[in-house]
């Protein structure tokens, strides 16, 4: 599902040009490819870029915009290897609470960034915006 948290945050990234419309449109795609119930996105840049008729490397420069602003980040599974895709859990999360923490763990994890996955933070994150990156 997708949460209006990070749609405002979106809308923010836009309004101050830190992304582009493009660069949105491939976050949609990637969160059509995340799977229902680990969250996790298995595509590569040039699988998105046949689906679109574009040129890799556009689609590469887009997800690294949305990993400079920690939209999406690299994930690699610990017990296979296999790497991934993970979107900010207050972007757009699957599941119960339960795995939303994980997700939020696994996001944690892959972009360094400390993140309080307790039911008690989870729904704080529910009812209240997500922090503003400070402007430069």
């Amino acid at each position: 599902m997708k949460h209006w948290i990070g749609k405002e945050h979106l809308d923010k990234l836009i309004a101050e040009h830190q992304i582009n419309l493009g660069d949105v449109g491939i976050l949609h795609l990637l969160l059509d490819h995340m799977h229902w119930k680990t969250g996790r996105i298995h595509v590569t840049a040039s699988a998105l870029a046949k689906r679109l008729n574009r040129p890799p490397s556009n689609i590469r420069r887009s997800i690294g915009v949305l990993m400079k602003q920690k939209l999406i980040t690299r994930y690699r599974d610990p017990k296979t290897g296999i790497p991934c895709f993970v979107v900010d859990p207050l972007v757009a999360s699957v599941g119960s609470t339960q795995q939303r923490a994980i997700l939020t763990r696994m996001f944690e994890q892959a972009s360094d960034i400390e993140v309080d996955v307790s039911d008690e933070a989870l729904d704080f994150i529910a009812r209240h915006p997500k922090p503003q990156p400070a402007a430069a």
